[in-house]
């Protein structure tokens, strides 16, 4: 695919910045939220290997890459950042994704706007318990925790060998698991599958994608 196009939106809590990758209805529509500590770039490999046609927005949530960097106390408040910039987009996503807190946030989107994703991907969601969000806790500190994390390994091994043995990664393989629900009238579990990472993730990540997006 071409290179995006970079983009501004002034949300209440902030200007954000998103990429797009083609035309909406030009093709399917997809859209993409990134991790705690990540932007919307980090999806370029992925993106690169959707069909030609396939119409992209990536968005740097609020607090990361491009975008404002307000106190964030609550991940509610990006996620609210987000949905204001799906609404004034108007677009109906065939497909939308979203890694470890972008699976958080886009549950909180899809949700308050059901008619604009039609299915999500959610990979390594951080979704608790419903008994966790009686007394939430304070995100501010999320930054500080990404700065510590390791960028750099000698090889796949060694990464593996670091995580393999921490919860809930702690099963002998490391594993991602995406959770594939169909937002036809609510957010509901469609169907869950684990997504090996040792082999070819980008692939198994992407044949689940592609399996979602309709006529492919």
């Amino acid at each position: 695919m071409s290179q995006p196009e970079q983009k501004d939106f002034a949300s209440l809590q902030g200007d954000l910045c998103y990429f797009e990758w083609g035309e909406a209805g030009e093709g399917p529509s997809i859209l993409l939220l990134h991790a705690t500590g990540f932007h919307a770039r980090c999806w370029d490999k992925v993106v690169a290997a959707f069909p030609k046609e396939t119409h992209v927005v990536a968005v740097d949530q609020l607090g990361h890459g491009r975008s404002a960097k307000p106190e964030i106390t609550d991940w509610a408040i990006i996620a609210g950042a987000t949905t204001e910039l799906v609404q004034s987009l108007g677009i109906k996503f065939a497909v939308a994704a979203g890694h470890s807190m972008g699976g958080h946030c886009l549950v909180q989107t899809a949700a308050a706007l059901p008619d604009q994703i039609a299915r999500l991907v959610l990979v390594d969601p951080v979704i608790m318990n419903r008994e966790a969000y009686q007394n939430p806790p304070d995100y501010s500190a999320t930054n500080h925790m990404v700065s510590k994390r390791r960028n750099s390994w000698a090889a796949p091994d060694e990464m593996f060998d670091r995580f393999k043995d921490r919860r809930p990664t702690a099963c002998g393989t490391l594993r991602c698991c995406a959770i594939i629900a169909n937002m036809d009238c609510s957010l509901m579990e469609k169907e869950a599958t684990s997504l090996l990472v040792r082999r070819k993730p980008r692939l198994r990540f992407m044949q689940q994608v592609h399996r979602l997006i309709p006529g492919h």
